[in-house]
């Protein structure tokens, strides 16, 4: 089975134009993803999928200069563009991470592959009925069974990816994975959608002593919940 993780990315975003090579302290924002992504152990397959339109030639030069596999495809279509990528890289299951989610965390994704790795379910997610922060979704396709059913998708399930599985697929066929290890304030919100967001996330990494990626979600809840950003 093989599974890998693809990092759905665009250059203009409208709440926050060119969020995904903002620099924070440095570095592009999608470097903070990629190097927590690369704590996943084992090691996984990532790519980033961004469209092939002229204003998302800079992420893909990014990906290029970087060593990064890119896929380009569909602007409006994400979904398309998401199933495309997974048939073109071979991937059985495919894992959906936002280019916003700047704190994906690597053990959420090992918990939820392993599960997914079980072949007792075709779509695990952590989103619906949220028992973790915004900024930390993880979501994953059966590869086959996206295939099967994308045709039907509407507008909106295009443009969102994977609405269409929570409410269509039968109930064992679904895996909602829960956080039963830590509390938050249900004001948290760790993806990066608006310039608010850009400073909170600054000021964050501003005070981590050690690399990001050695943090978890808790850690960075509580980096929240010291400087009250949440408020």
């Amino acid at each position: 089975m093989k599974i890998g993780v693809i990092i759905l990315s665009r250059f203009d975003s409208i709440r926050l134009p060119g969020k995904i090579l903002k620099p924070i302290l440095g570095k592009p924002t999608l470097s903070f993803i990629l190097e927590r992504i690369k704590c996943i152990n084992p090691p996984i397959e990532f790519i980033v999928a961004t469209s092939n339109e002229n204003m998302d030639d800079p992420i893909a030069f990014y990906c290029k200069e970087n060593k990064v596999k890119v896929f380009r495809g569909s602007k409006l279509n994400v979904a398309k563009r998401f199933l495309s990528c997974a048939e073109y890289y071979n991937l059985d299951f495919a894992i959906r991470i936002n280019g916003d989610n700047i704190f994906t965390d690597p053990v959420i994704i090992q918990d939820m592959v392993s599960i997914a790795q079980t072949g007792r379910y075709n779509f695990l997610s952590n989103v619906q009925g949220r028992t973790f922060p915004p900024g930390v979704s993880v979501e994953i396709v059966n590869v086959d069974i996206m295939r099967r059913y994308i045709s039907k998708f509407n507008q909106y399930e295009q443009e969102h990816v994977m609405p269409y599985f929570y409410y269509h697929l039968p109930e064992e066929d679904v895996y909602h994975f829960k956080n039963s290890k830590f509390r938050y304030p249900s004001k948290i919100h760790l993806a990066l959608d608006t310039i608010d967001d850009f400073q909170k996330i600054k000021n964050i990494i501003k005070q981590m002593k050690q690399d990001h990626w050695t943090y978890s979600t808790q850690d960075i809840i509580n980096f929240y919940q010291s400087e009250h950003l949440y408020e």
